[in-house]
């Protein structure tokens, strides 16, 4: 059981960092004048980024089951738009360093990998009975 709450800790602030992490990001980029076009995208990623770690505590909470299968499928939706939202800002920002291409992609690996945690998460739930 500790090693479970360890894991559940672990990826709390795994999602915590990178919510904080897309927010930093944004704040950069929508600080070039070209890049105001993109607000609302920019809005986008970080309501999915920030979702993730919410709705992840939810999980943590959930009361049977089914409402477990449901809120992580919903962590699992929130990853893929997150890393959609990094695609095109990727895409469509202008006046992006190769430092930042770097972090989005970064970032877009990590929103990845979410997705696949998720989906494993959800996967082994539903083998259980």
């Amino acid at each position: 059981m500790k090693d479970r709450n360890k894991k559940i800790k672990e990826l709390e602030d795994r999602l915590l960092k990178f919510a904080l992490e897309i927010i930093e990001l944004v704040h950069s980029l929508s600080s070039k004048k070209s890049n105001l076009i993109l607000a609302s995208i920019f809005t986008q990623v970080i309501k999915s980024s920030s979702s993730l770690g919410a709705n992840y505590g939810e999980v943590c909470e959930a009361e049977t089951k089914k409402d477990f299968e449901h809120k992580i499928a919903i962590c699992r939706k929130e990853s893929r738009e997150t890393r959609f939202w990094l695609r095109l800002v990727l895409l469509g920002a202008k006046s992006i360093s190769n430092l930042e291409k770097e972090k989005i992609q970064l970032l877009g690996n990590e929103a990845r990998e979410f997705n696949l945690i998720f989906n494993s998460i959800l996967s082994s739930s539903k083998k259980k009975k």
